[in-house]
């Protein structure tokens, strides 16, 4: 494995645990006492592997015992941060700083924040310290003096390649003041691009030519979206920035002429990054599950309407990629009315959605056709088709 790429890896593993620890008061050396008399470690719940390697010669005396703690405690839970990833400064005033209320060895200020009770209940920051003091001392005191005393020079990167021969660049009129993108939706069968805002909390419809259409204020960052013939189901995160604050929704934009009606959904979610559904039972009523960090899995199970009919489309390409992505479907009932909808199965961070592709049809039963645009090319056309039905659809050869 390149050891830069180990660097990288190690650093932002790092950053993200100095970042959820934003009010640590922990002293000049990254150690508050809690008592005079400073508990014994609790190393129970603590995976730790005995230091079996033989300590380099050029480690000096007085640093071996940091550096045999340091490879013991500080790879328990990741990668090993050299620390010439470090200057003193920052390893002093910042990465020990934070790390210590992780290991017990400093006092985290849960009674400032928000989400403390939330934290304190997870059991995130430990009771009793997980190392002595003593030895928090010696790792400490082998970062600080082994690190360089101004940040290394990067190492070469390769040249950042410019354009892509099957795509080509347009610039879009669109412009935003103090951009901070949450949320980027491309809506093939509506020919639309959403915009996600954290700064100004909206979401943006662009259409084709990148203009805007509509702007919706929400109260938090959009983060996820799924559109869907009776509107766009969109997440919110409640907090971008590190929070276990219960302050995440997920609501449903209603379009009503060039303007959204928010209807809530869900909310009190604890950071919600997607909300993906699927027909978990085969019933033919769509369920929801909603997937946050820091949090199990939300199953929302979809007791159906009464007199509610559907029809459910599993498609399978052949000329097309056997899973049709990207195909695209027009419903028409026998009363005259289009829904549209495509295959796909990317709706956000880390999860994915029902393949097949789902229409509630409401009170209607008998469907005129149905029209399949395959990927290939190739259209397709079903006539008098039955409601309530999984209907498996082949590509012609």
């Amino acid at each position: 494995m390149n050891p830069q790429s180990n660097k990288i890896k190690v650093a932002i593993a790092l950053s993200g645990l100095i970042g959820l620890a934003n009010n640590v008061d922990s002293g000049t050396d990254a150690i508050t006492k809690t008592s005079a008399a400073a508990p014994q470690p609790n190393r129970s719940s603590f995976n730790l592997l005995p230091f079996t390697n033989q300590v380099p010669p050029e480690i000096p005396n007085e640093l071996k015992k940091g550096y045999e703690l340091a490879h013991v405690y500080c790879q328990a839970c990741h990668l090993f941060p050299e620390p010439n990833l470090l200057d003193k400064k920052t390893w002093r005033n910042g990465a020990l700083r934070k790390m210590a209320p992780l290991l017990g060895v400093g006092r985290f200020n849960l009674e400032n924040r928000a989400d403390g009770k939330i934290l304190q209940e997870a059991g995130i920051f430990p009771a009793s310290p997980l190392v002595s003091e003593s030895d928090w001392r010696e790792i400490c005191n082998y970062y600080e003096q082994s690190a360089p005393e101004k940040p290394l020079p990067q190492g070469p990167r390769p040249k950042i390649q410019t354009g892509l021969k099957q795509f080509q660049l347009k610039e879009l009129k669109y412009r935003s003041p103090m951009p901070m993108t949450t949320l980027v939706k491309i809506d093939p069968v509506r020919k639309r691009l959403y915009v996600g805002d954290a700064q100004s909390k909206t979401l943006d419809v662009l259409n084709a030519a990148g203009e805007l259409v509509a702007r919706t204020t929400l109260e938090s960052a959009p983060v996820s979206l799924t559109a869907r013939p009776e509107g766009l189901y969109v997440t919110l995160i409640g907090h971008v920035f590190p929070s276990d604050e219960r302050d995440g929704q997920l609501v449903l934009l209603e379009e009503t002429g060039d303007q959204f009606k928010v209807h809530p959904i869900l909310d009190k979610l604890q950071r919600p990054t997607n909300t993906t559904f699927a027909d978990l039972n085969n019933d033919g009523s769509l369920d929801i599950v909603v997937t946050g960090l820091n949090e199990r899995p939300r199953i929302l199970m979809n007791a159906g309407t009464s007199g509610a009919h559907w029809l459910v489309l599993d498609l399978q390409g052949t000329r097309s990629s056997r899973d049709a992505i990207g195909a695209k479907i027009k419903v028409t009932t026998a009363s005259g009315r289009t829904l549209y909808n495509h295959v796909s199965v990317s709706t956000g961070f880390m999860s994915s959605s029902d393949r097949r592709v789902h229409f509630g049809l409401g009170s209607e039963r008998a469907i005129a056709s149905v029209e399949i645009r395959w990927p290939s090319g190739h259209v397709q056309t079903l006539s008098d088709v039955m409601a309530d039905q999984i209907l498996r659809v082949r590509e012609p050869e």
